[in-house]
């Protein structure tokens, strides 16, 4: 492992495993426009060659990340590699004849960040996916008889197991057991 320190406009440090500080030369545009060689190191070559595909990636997983701040640095570290393997299946997915949308006018359109993780989301929950309220089935809402309003209320009568909103507990009692309410 090499350190390198290269001075450009200002200092420029880098730790590299796979250059060992070979000199090198790279193009730079002067004020009056024409471009002079400077010396450099192989390793700052390298980088400014490569570091767009960097930039891409973290601009692609910045858009619609999961990320959130955490104290536990293995939480970052999963939440990070969940995003790139979602950008990365995005990616795949772009680049597959299989995946092409067709648009009304049957020309060929991209499926959006957003889409894609729309439908992965989707495609992950399954069956599990479910819309409104996640109450289990075992207890029956009624229905609010003075409101005539469908309500879900969480409280109830244990030994009727029915659950009733405050208003219609005891109509619905008196009902059911006129002899207790004389």
């Amino acid at each position: 492992m090499r350190v390198t320190v290269w001075r450009d406009k200002k200092n420029i440090n880098l730790l590299s495993t796979n250059c060992f500080g070979e000199p090198d030369k790279v193009n730079r545009k002067q004020k009056d426009g024409t471009i002079k060689e400077v010396p450099c190191p192989l390793s700052v070559k390298h980088y400014n060659m490569f570091m767009n595909g960097v930039d891409h990636a973290d601009q692609l997983r910045s858009t619609y990340n999961i990320s959130r701040k955490s104290l536990k640095w293995w939480k970052y570290l999963f939440n990070f590699l969940v995003d790139i393997s979602i950008v990365n299946a995005y990616l795949l997915m772009r680049e597959s004849v299989n995946h092409q949308i067709v648009t009304k006018k049957n020309r060929p359109r991209q499926m959006t960040k957003l889409e894609f993780r729309m439908k992965l989301a989707h495609q992950m929950l399954g069956p599990f996916h479910r819309k409104g309220n996640s109450r289990s089935k075992t207890s029956t809402p009624t229905t609010c008889s003075q409101n005539i309003i469908r309500k879900e209320p969480k409280t109830g009568c244990a030994q009727c197991n029915v659950n009733l909103c405050i208003e219609c507990f005891r109509p619905y009692h008196r009902k059911l057991f006129p002899q207790l309410f004389v």
